[in-house]
């Protein structure tokens, strides 16, 4: 039975650092979102306000990608599944 030798540099479980950088960038995204309205729960928002940060999200993927818009994005998508109303 022979061993498997890896040749070269190889990143393993990238995954992983996908999530937690998607977990920090909504962290600091709903915190942004929940300061300038002053809630403490996505509910609290109104859709008008729902509204305003996902053009905001909008204009943010097109200046600096999707790494920074990805955590405004996710505090839309959940306002939309707490409210079962769709801005996105």
């Amino acid at each position: 039975m022979s061993e498997e030798v890896e040749v070269g540099f190889r990143v393993h479980r990238a995954h992983k650092m996908m999530d937690w950088i998607e977990n920090e960038v909504t962290e600091w995204a709903q915190g942004i979102v929940f300061e300038h309205y002053g809630v403490e729960e996505v509910t609290e928002l109104s859709r008008d306000q729902i509204e305003e940060v996902a053009s905001e999200a909008d204009r943010l993927d097109e200046d600096y990608g999707d790494f920074i818009s990805l955590g405004f994005f996710n505090v839309v998508r959940w306002w939309e599944s707490e409210n079962e109303d769709y801005v996105l």
